[in-house]
């Protein structure tokens, strides 16, 4: 059965949904058929509709696209690189009238803003966007408690707390062995790092080490204090040619030492040596005058 309207108004109209176009855009051919119940309905050729196309919205710098489909009602996602942040709408969504609803966004570099100084100390900062390094300095007697270096992060935030100088301090410094002193005194306590003091020892003894000692910025002295040890006197002495050894009265046991040139013979028991030189032993110091070129023994 084919019905042929006597006006174009009987003709039937058949349209897209909303958001949709006719995939072909020719004249579409209305059929009336007849079921096997016997009821009518229309027979339309090829008929078909296509979603409406927002195009592709564009690619943004230092992000990307993260969807492909760019028809109605479909939505595309944007996404930045790390260390960027996103100026604008994550999402676009395809519109019935084939437009987006709103402009692709942009991304813009993380800034982590200024940074605080430190008392004591400074910090080179160069940048204070994403990646930048902050390096942390103590002032000369001052040390670094914390980090040396902050990092700006994809956050937004620097790494870490903030470090702090602490001033250097050396332990109260120890007297020399044997009754010696300090131009500091006896009981002068901790010292700032750089402070110099020197030592001293009684009469009839001789410094051994170091006269003076620094604090160093490591928190510790320079030197090992040194030690004040008597001047023996001599039981025997026995002078070869440019040579000498001596026996010591003043100790437990009755050690010996042999000098090289530098040293003279003494006689008699109660003698001491002294002079403008002096040797170390293991068990005290030794003095001694010019050297005589002689082979005598001294009793």
């Amino acid at each position: 059965m084919r019905y042929t309207p006597a006006n174009r108004e009987d003709c039937p109209r058949y349209r897209c949904g909303v958001g949709y176009l006719p995939r072909d855009i020719k004249t579409w051919n209305a059929t009336c058929r007849m079921r096997s119940d016997g009821s009518l309905y229309w027979d339309i050729d090829k008929f078909d509709c296509r979603p409406v196309s927002c195009g592709h919205p564009g690619d943004i710098r230092w992000g990307r696209l993260m969807d492909a489909v760019f028809v109605f009602p479909r939505q595309v996602r944007y996404q930045c690189n790390k260390g960027y942040r996103m100026i604008g709408d994550a999402q676009l969504y395809c519109q019935s009238d084939g437009t987006w609803n709103s402009v692709k966004p942009e991304c813009q570099i993380v800034d982590c803003g200024p940074l605080d100084g430190i008392a004591n100390g400074t910090v080179q900062l160069h940048s204070t966007q994403y990646g930048s390094k902050a390096e942390f300095t103590c002032n000369n007697g001052f040390k670094l408690t914390g980090t040396s270096t902050r990092t700006c992060d994809a956050d937004g935030q620097w790494t870490d707390e903030s470090p702090h100088c602490e001033e250097i301090w050396c332990p109260q410094p120890d007297l020399p062995e044997g009754n010696g002193t300090t131009s500091l005194g006896a009981n002068p306590g901790s010292q700032r790092s750089g402070t110099r003091l020197q030592y001293f020892c009684p009469q009839k003894t001789v410094l051994v080490g170091s006269e003076i000692n620094i604090c160093q910025e490591t928190g510790s002295w320079l030197f090992d204090p040194p030690v004040c040890t008597l001047v023996y006197d001599l039981a025997e002495v026995v002078t070869l040619h440019y040579s000498l050894e001596v026996k010591c009265l003043n100790m437990r046991k009755g050690y010996s030492f042999s000098a090289n040139k530098g040293m003279s013979s003494s006689r008699a028991s109660a003698n001491h040596i002294s002079g403008h030189s002096a040797v170390k032993t293991a068990h005290g110091i030794l003095q001694g005058l010019g050297a005589k070129k002689n082979k005598s023994r001294a009793a």
